[in-house]
């Protein structure tokens, strides 16, 4: 019985971390997959009308992450998106970069307008999510064989 327990403990684990490797990898394709569809996209001004600092449990301690809102024109249609901010700037420069009422260069996609980014160069943050979310599925491949391998072994207790 206990070593049923045990391995639906690591088994829970072995599926938990997975999930996890799985989502850190694909939300960093898609932020390097953005970026790079963007590449071609075309420049416009628009004006910041927000900036607010979401808080994020990050471990045992709060993450902030700095949120810029901004709206803008094209063909006389009025367009509104939001974008998080790199990591590696400090408060007092987004709040001063990122001021309400700023202009604002922004990249929207010609054929879907309401598509757009601040920002389209790539990111250490972008690079990290993929590397972490590859480096957790390596590791669990291994682990993987060998709690299907322990599951498949007889039991000598005759259960």
């Amino acid at each position: 019985m206990k070593k049923k327990k045990t391995n639906f403990i690591l088994l829970f684990l072995w599926i938990s971390l997975l999930i996890s490797g799985l989502l850190l990898g694909i939300n960093g394709c898609r932020s390097l997959y953005n970026k790079y569809r963007a590449s071609d996209w075309k420049t416009t001004l628009g004006q910041i009308t927000e900036l607010k600092t979401e808080k994020s449990p990050r471990g045992t301690f709060l993450e902030y992450t700095p949120v810029v809102k901004y709206c803008y024109f094209i063909s006389s249609n009025q367009y509104f998106g939001s974008s998080v901010l790199p990591g590696e700037m400090d408060l007092k420069t987004v709040e001063k970069k990122f001021s309400k009422g700023k202009q604002i260069n922004v990249f929207f996609n010609p054929k879907k307008p309401s598509d757009s980014l601040l920002f389209r160069n790539i990111n250490p943050r972008d690079i990290s999510l993929l590397v972490y979310g590859v480096f957790i599925l390596i590791c669990l491949y291994p682990f993987g064989i060998l709690i299907k391998k322990d599951q498949q072994k007889p039991n000598n207790n005759g259960n």
